[in-house]
């Protein structure tokens, strides 16, 4: 048997082994943060294996022992960061003043699970892993201004944590929302929110948003690399969208859609009071339009 393919063959079962441990939640920590701080190790590896002649007992002994050392010092990390109370979930709660009126949101996060529903109480909650986001938030004149960033020093750890967020929005403010996002698997629900703009910078992904008729006028901006849209629209609500790009395909509920030049109208558009003009803008991908 040819050493190298004993060498390949080993390293395959091994990291196969794990990845089924990992799914089946036998292994709960991940040894891609090891791996990044112990890859000199392969250096030493192969310096072993040169050293006695890629020897078939070394190779197998070796690389058991690598991975051996990966897992071990993974958990180690885990508990680290457990104990540190670093890993998990945390609430941030921004209250809102009585005569908050409106509110702007800055959102700067990379790529990230993000979904957007509404609250009564607070002005903002917000559900998202634990030592992840820096906000800002000011008062001035019946109006608050709120940005939530990402920290940019975060090691190999945390970098590779599965970033979910939550965002709750009081449902009783007008709202003006810029949200720029990497990679996206987005559900935005302003069903129960009154939104006067939400801009949508992404790079790629698929986003569903769920519209309502809580404002006259909304004017909701998508700019996405390539991915798919699903927006979602009441009854009572009359809908422009005006599409970008090289839109793959785009379906409506029914036939009833009328298309002027690069928009689309829903049914009975003029006769509607709450309107909203949606502008997608696409590299590639597809948008479906359903109505509830």
């Amino acid at each position: 048997m040819n050493k190298n393919n004993l060498s390949s063959g080993i390293f395959f079962i091994i990291l196969g082994v794990f990845l089924v441990l990992k799914n089946m939640n036998v292994i709960t920590w991940s040894i891609l943060p090891a791996f990044f701080d112990l890859w000199p190790l392969i250096l030493i590896l192969i310096g072993i294996n040169i050293i006695f002649n890629k020897n078939k007992i070394i190779i197998i002994v070796s690389l058991i022992l690598f991975f051996l050392i990966l897992l071990v010092y993974g958990y180690i990390q885990e508990q680290k960061y457990l104990q540190m109370n670093l890993v998990g979930n945390e609430n941030i709660v921004l209250g809102k003043q009585i005569d908050t009126e409106t509110a702007n949101l800055d959102l700067k996060l990379k790529a990230s699970d993000l979904n957007i529903k509404s609250t009564e109480d607070d002005l903002i909650k917000v559900y998202a892993p634990k030592q992840r986001l820096e906000y800002n938030v000011d008062f001035s004149d019946k109006k608050a201004f709120v940005s939530f960033f990402e920290k940019e020093e975060l090691d190999i750890y945390n970098k590779i944590q599965q970033k979910d967020y939550d965002f709750y929005l009081n449902k009783d403010i007008l709202w003006n929302i810029d949200a720029k996002i990497g990679v996206v698997n987005s559900t935005v629900d302003i069903s129960n929110l009154k939104i006067k703009r939400l801009n949508i910078d992404s790079g790629a992904g698929n986003l569903k948003i769920i519209l309502g008729d809580k404002n006259d006028i909304s004017d909701i901006n998508v700019k996405m690399g390539a991915g798919n849209v699903e927006i979602i629209i009441p009854d009572n609500l009359g809908v422009k969208i005006d599409t970008k790009g090289l839109i793959k395909d785009i379906n409506f509920p029914n036939s009833d859609w009328e298309k002027i030049d690069n928009y689309y109208l829903s049914p009975n558009y003029k006769e509607f009071d709450k309107k909203v003009n949606l502008e997608i803008v696409m590299g590639a991908g597809n948008i479906k339009v359903y109505q509830r």
